[in-house]
Parts: C-alpha cells; sequence; structure tokens
C-alpha cells in the first residue's frame, strides 16, 4: 500500500483484487442442497456447513430436489448428492442436476467405495466425491473453494459480456 499527498491509503491493483475477493466471499449467497437420505448423516453436513456461513437446504430424495432445481429455479453452488437413494438413485439425479444447472459443482457422496458407482456419478456430471464418514475438514474446504471457483466464472461471463 502506499499513500497519495492528502494521506490517503492507496491499494495496489493486487491489494485491490484480493479486497474484492474478500468482499464477495462476505456477500455472495453461498446456497448449498444436500440431498441424503440418513438424517444423521444429513444433519452432521448441514451443521456444519450452516456453521461456516453457507445457507443450507437438506431434501431426503431426489425427486424433491429435481422438483425444487426445475420449479424454484433455486441457484445452489453446491450440490452434495447421496449415491444409493431411494427411488431415483445420485447418479441420475447428478445427470439431472447437471442438465439444469451447468455451472453448480456436483459432489457425489456414498458409504460404499464402489468404483462403479463413483465412475458413473462422474460421467452423469459429479465433479467430485467424498466417502462416509466424512473428514469434515475436506468437506468444508471443497466447498469453499467450489463457490470460490464459481465467482471467478461468473466475473469471467460478466466480463466477455462487455
Amino acid at each position: 500500500m502506499t499513500t497519495n499527498s492528502s494521506n490517503e491509503t492507496l491499494a495496489s491493483p493486487g491489494e485491490k483484487v484480493l479486497q474484492k475477493a474478500e468482499t464477495v466471499k462476505k456477500t455472495a449467497v453461498r446456497k448449498v442442497l444436500i440431498v441424503e437420505d440418513v438424517p444423521s448423516v444429513q444433519n452432521v453436513l448441514r451443521r456444519f456447513l450452516e456453521r461456516d456461513g453457507f445457507q443450507v437446504v437438506a431434501m431426503d430424495n431426489a425427486e424433491d430436489a429435481v422438483s425444487n432445481i426445475a420449479t424454484k429455479g433455486d441457484d445452489f453452488g453446491v450440490i452434495f448428492v447421496d449415491l444409493h437413494l431411494p427411488g431415483m438413485n445420485g447418479v441420475d439425479l447428478c445427470r439431472q442436476i447437471r442438465d439444469a444447472r451447468p455451472l453448480a459443482v456436483i459432489f457425489a457422496v456414498t458409504g460404499f467405495d464402489a468404483k462403479f458407482s463413483l465412475i458413473e456419478s462422474r460421467r452423469a456430471g459429479a465433479d467430485d466425491y467424498f466417502i462416509k464418514p466424512f473428514d469434515m475438514k475436506s468437506i468444508l474446504r471443497a466447498t469453499a473453494d467450489a463457490f470460490e471457483r464459481r465467482a471467478r466464472w461468473n466475473n469471467t461471463e460478466v466480463s466477455f459480456q462487455r
């Protein structure tokens, strides 16, 4: 930082970018959807994410999630999808979410280390996966990183529209 003739503090271009990023981080709505049918898992995820400042909506089945995304148009930046849901499975849900919300970051979650399901979920649009029991620090870090990535994408889209 430097000062001008009237002793005002002037930020360097790099410092301005960092300040803008911090402002965006503090003011942006960081909305997360959890689709998980096991109440205890859903509650732990919700509690940790909310404590870290995320706005969380939780649902226990794929059909409600699809309906919410299609009719309400909620812009969830990050979506956690259990791969083993009753009714529509998580892989099919990933596919539908990816079609409806191409910029959403989808994390598949599973209690099974089934390579087939994980590969299928990646093909269906999941960006990454977590195996239960979770390392909550990894979940929080991945969620925060996903929102930072979305902010960059949004800034890129704006700059291309000029």
